[in-house]
């Protein structure tokens, strides 16, 4: 029976010879069904013989290690108090901002004729800032 285990064994998985590289004997899918047929009929055991349709637990290949994580929910859950962080820190500074962008608009905005000769005249001053 020994003598018969290394010949199951290496139509099971077959050893890649270093001159060419040649897949296995027996196919993922076609050593799924043998392993299935012979949990069907009872033929699973340990010294099986593969001739016979039996099937023994050591050729079975070692299940992949699972590593569990807690799901990734939903981005926006996620990313949730980051956002509100950067929104207080963003509103800390706003009305310095928009102060900022009004003067700069206000000093872009070319001035019409009647108002520049006014300007110099002295009637009226140059435009600022509402005040509050």
């Amino acid at each position: 029976m020994s003598g018969e285990l290394p010949r199951a064994l290496r139509l099971v998985r077959s050893t890649v010879n270093p001159k060419k590289i040649k897949g296995p004997a027996l196919s993922g899918r076609k050593q799924a069904e043998l392993r299935k047929q012979a949990i069907r009929e009872g033929k699973y055991f340990r010294g099986a013989d593969l001739k016979k349709n039996e099937w023994d637990p050591r050729w079975d290949r070692e299940p992949k290690a699972v590593v569990t994580r807690e799901p990734k929910g939903k981005k926006y859950l996620r990313g949730r108090d980051d956002k509100v962080k950067r929104i207080e820190e963003a509103l800390k500074t706003m009305d310095a901002d928009i102060a900022a962008h009004h003067a700069e608009r206000i000093a872009l905005k070319p001035r019409s004729f009647v108002e520049s000769l006014f300007i110099k005249q002295g009637l009226f001053k140059e435009r600022t800032l509402p005040k509050k």
